[in-house]
């Protein structure tokens, strides 16, 4: 509330308080005044009534009595008026029908006021008769109000009583009539009252109006405006310190808007900065940071990094999770130790959700009058340049891979022309001779050993013809629980020999896929015997399909579990490497897992393997052909026939 506010309602509530209670006074007083008087009247009244009563030492007859009674009544102010003997019972009363009965005791020497049934106000006057003439004196008043006789002599007799009841309509009517106009002279001296303390408050606040002008303008940026001194009072003084702060301010402005402007220039360039900048002091608690800063650590706002302790909040550990202490810190460094710049290369800072991110950093102390009194920190991000890296490795790796199955095809295309023909005709010359040998013969060992290693060598030869020729080949629409159910059919004798159990869980109606027939079986040929090796005890062979729906793409996924001991989690990237195996030597070429993702891959699918102690699964999806892509696969393959039917030599058709 302002001082004019408060001012008004003080002095206001006060005039209206004042006003009011005067009023009120005087009021009761009026009417305290017009009480008294029409009691005095009341007791001339009873005093006349009593004198008129009675003779003596007795009471005169009721006819005189009443008469007497008629007299006081014919003044307006007497609404009534009785006499009773001493033993209280009314004699005579200018209502006939309250004579004879017995007055209350608590009546007979009262004062008291009362209202008639109509409301009227009236004073009722008890006055005692006695036998003797009594004056003023012989009669005391009570703090009740009640008139008591004392009796002064032995010879004073107690005759009865006299009670006039007095109308006090007509003071009522004065008090109201007093009141209003009371009131009338009231509202109008607390309205001039009140008007007096505006006009006051006028030539009052006149210098604090021109003062609090002032200072809007002063706030407004107007250096030149002054405030005009018309008193040589307290305000007078406060204007004259005003003016002369103005004078001072006006002298200061220039360096403070210069150096508001740089500093709003270093706050724009820090927030618009990627790298994360912040600073700490020598405590090495932070003392700014920059937007950049706050979503590099996890944080919502700057005020939830300002005062912390940074090395505890965010570059407390290393990137094992072993301890990191503050004194080895080259951030600490930079302002505890020499003071030189550091520059940081390969570290990591703590975000507030407990994960790291690799940072490059640059540590640089904060000096003032030639001490140090801080750090500031620059960091950069890197974890895109290290996953960039991590890229880089993985693509020179796919290239050296690739560049090795170019050779091991080129190998592979070589040993069919310079191997195979020779193995065959040394497997063949190994089985004649084996048949021609007569059981018990010396030769038939080493001859079953020739044959025996031919075959070995001759599959192996096959396996990598077949790995460097894995190419799109013919392909036709199959349905793969068919293709699966064939190559089940194949390793059906296997599975018994080597106690296991096959177990099938085929989706009906499934789409069909554009795929090698041959080449699909082999995969699911390659898988069952991998898992037949992998349980040499026996165990549980599993083959499932399904089809998967990923908009806008479909697939049919097949699923091919068994029971053997695992993958070692340490190897299981590897399983699909040429020549890799975990096998003995002369158990396995390494290619069969291999031949199954090259195959895979080159029908635009995908393979995977999971594994863990007891149970190793391999999930396979090709992607399912609309009709249309059918159609157009099979134009181009009729296209491809006629082709060659009509480039082939004549002489041969």
């Amino acid at each position: 509330m302002s001082i004019k506010a408060k001012f008004i309602v003080f002095n206001s509530a006060l005039i209206l308080a004042v006003g009011l209670g005067l009023g009120a006074l005087s009021i009761f007083s009026m009417r305290s005044l017009l009480n008294h008087m029409a009691e005095h009247q009341a007791t001339n009244f009873s005093r006349e009534l009593v004198k008129q009563s009675h003779s003596g030492s007795r009471l005169l007859d009721e006819k005189t009595i009443l008469m007497k009674i008629q007299e006081f009544i014919e003044y307006d102010s007497i609404l009534s008026g009785f006499v009773c003997d001493a033993h209280g019972v009314i004699i005579a009363h200018n209502d006939i029908r309250e004579v004879g009965k017995v007055m209350p005791v608590e009546k007979r020497s009262r004062m008291r006021y009362g209202f008639t049934k109509d409301s009227t106000p009236f004073v009722e006057v008890t006055a005692p008769i006695l036998a003797e003439d009594t004056n003023e004196g012989d009669f005391i008043l009570e703090n009740d109000g009640a008139k008591m006789p004392e009796r002064r002599s032995g010879v004073n007799q107690y005759l009865g009583s006299a009670q006039i009841h007095l109308s006090l309509e007509a003071g009522s009517n004065f008090t109201r009539i007093m009141t209003r106009k009371v009131a009338v002279v009231v509202v109008f001296s607390i309205v001039v009252a009140i008007g007096l303390v505006f006009i006051v408050l006028k030539i009052l606040l006149s210098p604090l109006k021109r003062l609090i002008e002032g200072v809007d303008r002063l706030a407004a940026g107007d250096l030149e405006h002054r405030v005009t001194v018309a008193s040589n009072d307290e305000i007078g003084d406060v204007a004259r310190s005003f003016n002369d702060m103005i004078l001072a301010l006006q002298e200061t402005t220039v360096s403070k808007e210069s150096f508001r402007t740089k500093e709003e220039r270093l706050r724009l360039l820090l927030d618009s900065t990627a790298e994360a900048i912040y600073g700490v002091d020598l405590q090495g608690n932070c003392t700014f940071c920059n937007p950049a800063c706050v979503r590099l650590l996890g944080y919502e706002k700057v005020e939830d990094l300002i005062g912390k302790y940074m090395h505890t909040l965010s570059h407390h550990s290393r990137l094992d999770g072993s301890p990191y202490p503050s004194e080895e810190c080259r951030i600490y460094q930079s302002f505890h130790g020499d003071g030189c710049n550091n520059h940081v290369t390969d570290e990591v800072f703590w975000r507030k959700d407990g994960t790291s991110v690799p940072v490059e950093y640059w540590s640089y102390p904060i000096r003032h009058e030639g001490r140090i009194t801080g750090s500031v920190v620059a960091i950069l991000d890197i974890t895109e340049r290290k996953k960039m890296e991590t890229d880089r490795d993985a693509m020179q790796k796919k290239l050296l891979q690739s560049e090795k199955m170019s050779a091991v095809g080129q190998l592979a295309a070589g040993i069919a022309h310079e191997i195979n023909n020779p193995l065959g005709v040394i497997l063949g010359f190994a089985q004649g001779l084996a048949s021609r040998l007569k059981p018990g013969d010396p030769y038939e060992l080493p001859v079953k050993s020739i044959e025996r290693e031919a075959v070995r060598c001759k599959n192996l030869v096959q396996d990598l013809l077949t790995f460097s020729r894995t190419s799109v080949g013919d392909r036709e629409p199959q349905d793969l629980n068919a293709i699966l159910e064939g190559a089940l059919t194949l390793v059906e004798t296997r599975a018994k020999v080597c106690d296991v159990t096959i177990g099938k869980d085929l989706a009906v109606g499934l789409p069909k896929v554009l795929c090698s027939k041959n080449q699909i079986q082999q995969v699911i040929v390659n898988l069952a015997n991998n898992a037949f090796d992998a349980m040499p005890e026996g165990g549980r062979f599993e083959v499932s399909t399904c089809l998967i729906k990923e908009n806008p793409l479909s697939w049919v996924s097949l699923k091919i579990s068994d029971t053997g001991a695992g993958i070692p989690p340490g190897i299981v990237s590897k399983v699909f490497d040429p020549f890799f195996t975990t096998k003995e030597a002369g158990k396995g070429t390494g290619l069969g897992l291999s031949l199954v993702y090259e195959i895979i891959h080159k029908h635009s699918g995908s393979v995977e393997v999971k594994s863990r102690p007891g149970r190793t699964e391999f999930f396979i999806k090709l992607p399912v052909r609309t009709g249309r892509e059918f159609e157009e696969h099979i134009s181009k393959v009729q296209k491809h026939q006629d082709e060659k039917s009509s480039n082939r030599d004549p002489e041969l058709s």
